[in-house]
C-alpha cells in the first residue's frame, strides 16, 4: 500500500512535469517575507502562551510533588478538564480570528511592547482593491 502510494505521487509529479514543464526558481521576496514575519510572530506568541497554559499545572504537580502524583493528577484531571476546555477552545478561536489586523491598519498588539520594527512599516504591496 505505501510503495502503491510512492508510486502514484511519482507518476502524478512527472505528470506535471509533462503537462507544464517547470523548473522552480529559488528566489526569495524580501518584502514578502517580512509580511510573513509580521503576521507568524503574533501565531507563534499565541501559540506559546496557550501551550502553557494548558500544561502550567502539569509542570507544577511534576516538580513539586514527583512522578507518581503527575501521573495520577493527568489520569484523573482530564474529564473534568473537557467542559472547560471546550469552552476555551472555542472563545479563542473567535477571539484570535477578530484581533488580526487587516491591510492597511495600524498593528493591533505588541506595538507598545517594542521599538520600530520592519513589521511597523507601512507594506510595499498596494491595498487590494474590492470590486463591488
Amino acid at each position: 500500500m505505501v510503495w502503491g502510494f510512492m508510486i502514484g505521487r511519482a507518476a502524478n509529479v512527472v505528470a506535471s512535469y509533462i503537462a507544464r514543464p517547470h523548473l522552480p526558481r529559488l528566489k526569495l521576496d524580501w518584502g514578502k517575507a517580512v509580511e510573513l514575519h509580521c503576521y507568524g510572530k503574533h501565531i507563534f506568541r499565541w501559540v506559546t502562551l496557550d501551550y502553557l497554559v494548558s500544561q502550567i499545572d502539569r509542570i507544577l504537580v511534576g516538580r513539586l510533588m514527583g512522578a507518581d502524583a503527575l501521573g495520577l493528577h493527568s489520569f484523573a484531571g482530564l474529564p473534568a478538564k473537557l467542559p472547560a476546555t471546550g469552552l476555551y477552545r472555542t472563545l479563542s478561536g473567535s477571539a484570535f480570528r477578530f484581533s488580526r489586523p487587516s491591510r492597511g491598519s495600524p498593528p493591533v498588539f505588541g506595538a507598545e511592547w517594542s521599538g520600530p520594527s520592519p513589521c511597523s512599516r507601512p507594506s510595499p504591496h498596494p491595498p487590494r482593491r474590492s470590486s463591488g
